[in-house]
Parts: C-alpha cells; structure tokens; sequence
C-alpha cells in the first residue's frame, strides 16, 4: 500500500474519518489496528516479525530495565541489543553471504527468500525501538506500561517503513495524551504537507526516475556525458522521493494531531559536511550520533583527535552497511567520514560573506552528488571505472542532453522544488502559515494541479522501502 496511491488515499480518509468520531481513549485501538492492516498490505508474514520484536522488546524493558539493580539492567540491554540487531544481520545480511534464501520454521507461516526480500521497515522500527530501549536504560524516558500503547510507538503507520526514526520522549507522550482537540489549521498544514510529500514523490523523483532507469539499467556501456547527467539528477531523485515520504508521514501525523519530527532541512543549501549531516535524515544522524559516535568518542577521548576521527569512521560505515550491505555503501559512508574529517582536521574557516555562500553550497552539492556515484553504480569496480571516464566529457554533448530535459516534466518538477526550497531557505515559512484559509487552499489547489498534469503515476515504490 504506497502512500502515491489511490488504495492509500481511500484507507487514509477511513483511518482519519474513525480517528476524530471516536473519543481520545479509544483513538489508539483505531490506529494499532490501521497500522497492522497497513503493514499486512505488503506481505501478511512480516507481521508476526513485527509483533515478535514488540513484544519481546516490552518484555525486556520491563523486566530488566525498569530494575533498580544495574547488573540487571546492563546484561538486559546486552540482550537487547544482541536479539534486535541479531534479527536485523539474519534477515537482512546472512543470507548473503551463506544462503540462497533465509526461511524460518513451517510452523511460523512465513516465507522469506532474495525475491521476496526482508521485513519491510525492519531496519527502522528496530532502530527506534533500540531508541526506547537505550532510552530507559539511561533513565531519559520512563518505562511504558501499556503494551497497545507501546506496540502503536512500534508500528504507528505513517512512519513505520522509513522513518522518521522517532524517540520515545517525543511520540510516547502523545499518544498517551488524555485529551486531543481538533485544530483546522494543524490539520490544514498536514494536508499541505502530505501534498507537498507527493509533488516531490511524482513530480520530482518519479519523473528524474523514468529518465535514468534505462540510462542506469542499460547493459550497454554508458558515455561519460550519460553519467554526468546521472550524477547532478539522482541526488534530486533521492532527495524528492526519500523527504517527499518523510513530508508525507509528518503531514499525516499532524492530520492526527500528533507532532513527528521533521526528517530533511534543506540539504542542498549546506555550506559544509558538518551542515549537511545535519540536514540530511536527521533522525537516523541523530540515532548514530546519541548511540554509537557519542559513546565512541567518549571511550576514546584519551586519544584526542584520532579517537574522534575513528569515531567518525566507524559510525560512517556502519551507517553505510545499514543502508546496504555491500561494498559500495560501504565506501559511500566512509568517503561521507572522509570528507567530514578532512573538514575538521583543516578547520576550513570561510569569510562571513554574502557573496561566497552561494559557492560554499555548490561545492558541498558536488561534493556530495559525487559520492551517490556509489549508490547508482551496481558494483565497486564500476564506479572506478566511471570515474576513470568522467574526465572525457564532450561539452557539446553534454549540453545537447541538457537541451532534451529543458523540455520535459522533470524541469519543471525541479525547477518548482529548487524555487520553494529557496523560499523556505530565506525563512520565508512563517509568513505562508499566517495567511488566510483561502489563499492557502489556492495554492494546495495549485500543488493537485501540478500533481495530476505533471506527476507520473506510475505508482514506483520510494526507494528506501529497500533499506
């Protein structure tokens, strides 16, 4: 059940109709009910996978974490940590390197294999529920007693399969909220939101997506000129499918009433790697830096700067092996760590200028385009070899293929997401949310517009379904 598409739009107005008729305390049945039947819609076997990791989860935080005897509580969250991340390796990772397919007893119904792939969302409601866990265990957050209301933390349906990767500190408490009034205009900038999410899903991604895939797909070798292209289109690929997803699971949040955090800040105006990272998956940043960086570094603080730039490292590889276990992401995060370390270790200061913002952000936009040539490339020794051609390329050429996209929908779909990204970057947010009703529906009018003359409906899945 994609969220670009009709099946969802109905299953969404029903979800949203039952949510505001029932009462406060019984809102979440309605939602741990539409989230389960939202996570069946794509394979009904991983819901038992789903429902294992919650309830042994549950179990663990409260009968080892909620102990006030440390020695409990620490070999607890070594279980913890072993069982969760254990299930994430076996599904997502052994089977590459020891099985043809990786299926579990009979008995349990389920039936896995490289075809039919891992546990959807597997890898981000474990990492938000190891959030909870690390969470509790450092006594941030208080223990939740209420296994349904913990099972919706897990399985809440807007952001199940890709984030955000929400803190328990945050969700929790809303959703144990006594009361929850309806706000037409928190619900009015969800709806703007999620329109806003699905203009950058099949204006933007779907369109750049329809011209690469033969470009990316062919079995022909490429020209250098082909690659070049690819290379400045797919990070706007990336960027309109994975923060079109994420704008649409905070906008459904907020038709809810329920604030999640918001997942990309624009990126593309960073005027450095630190910046970048922290406009980029913010709450997958954040995860890495809270639960594994931070207490790197702290372990290694006697070795100074090389104890932070192993820090780096590490964290920069294994966020690129969660992504993807193979040799290309993992050199994708490393360069990430790379291009951060060699930051700091020079401490680039540039001049407080005006003028020289905007080369800051082309240069850390190319910086960061060239290193997607890693994850559009099918293995480690193409990407040297594209690397070894892009010097070769013919202008003239070049330019002949821009002159091709000037007149298709992917300009206008980029065009129209570079000029309200500039807008948001100038600030300008505020002065959009104290207009009137009126004009804001015209320009939600204008997204549908765009949407429906411009938008491919194809239907693609977003990319970090895969992740």
């Amino acid at each position: 059940m994609l969220f670009n598409s009709m099946f969802f739009g109905c299953f969404l107005i029903l979800v949203l109709v039952g949510y505001w008729t029932l009462t406060q305390k019984h809102r979440w049945i309605l939602l741990l009910v539409a989230s389960y039947l939202f996570y069946i819609s794509w394979n009904p076997a991983y819901l038992t996978v789903l429902i294992g990791t919650t309830l042994f989860n549950y179990s663990c935080s409260r009968w080892f974490l909620n102990s006030p005897n440390d020695s409990r509580n620490f070999y607890g969250m070594l279980l913890i940590i072993f069982v969760n991340l254990g299930a994430l390796f076996s599904f997502k990772y052994l089977n590459l390197f020891t099985f043809e397919s990786l299926s579990p007893p009979s008995w349990t119904g389920m039936e896995f294999s490289q075809e039919s792939g891992f546990p959807i969302g597997l890898s981000f409601y474990t990492f938000q529920s190891l959030s909870y866990c690390f969470d509790l265990y450092r006594r941030k957050v208080p223990v939740e007693k209420h296994l349904g209301k913990f099972a919706l933390f897990v399985a809440f349906f807007p952001q199940l399969l890709a984030g955000p990767i929400e803190r328990a500190g945050k969700l929790l408490p809303q959703l144990n909220a006594k009361t929850m009034a309806f706000d037409l205009s928190v619900f009015g900038s969800g709806v703007g939101l999620f329109l806003w999410g699905l203009f950058k899903k099949v204006v933007v991604a779907d369109n750049i997506a329809n011209y690469l895939a033969p470009i990316l797909n062919s079995e022909t070798e490429l020209s250098p000129e082909n690659w070049l292209i690819a290379i400045y289109l797919y990070p706007f690929q990336l960027y309109g499918d994975f923060s079109g997803y994420s704008d649409m699971a905070v906008g459904m949040g907020r038709m809810m009433g329920i604030q999640l955090s918001p997942n990309f800040n624009r990126p593309y105006f960073a005027v450095s790697i630190h910046d970048f990272w922290r406009r980029w998956h913010i709450s997958l940043t954040r995860w890495f830096s809270d639960y594994l960086f931070t207490p790197l570094a702290l372990l290694w603080r006697n070795y100074g700067k090389i104890g932070i730039f192993l820090s780096i490292l590490i964290t920069f590889a294994l966020s690129g092996v969660w992504h993807e276990a193979s040799l290309n992401f993992l050199c994708w995060g490393l360069l990430n760590g790379c291009y951060l370390i060699f930051e700091q270790w020079i401490k680039l200061k540039w001049p407080e200028n005006t003028f020289l913002r905007p080369l800051r952000i082309l240069w850390i936009f190319h910086l960061v385009a060239f290193s997607f040539l890693f994850l559009i490339t099918r293995d480690f020794e193409q990407s040297i070899s594209v690397m070894k051609e892009l010097p070769n390329v013919d202008l003239n050429a070049f330019g002949d293929i821009l002159s091709l996209l000037k007149s298709s929908n992917l300009a206008i779909g980029v065009f129209l997401l570079l000029l309200v990204e500039i807008f948001l970057y100038e600030r300008k947010a505020q002065l959009f949310r104290q207009q009137k009703i009126w004009l804001k529906g015209l320009v939600y009018s204008f997204l549908i517009l765009c949407i429906v003359l411009f938008g491919n409906d194809a239907g693609s899945p977003f990319i970090y379904l895969r992740f």
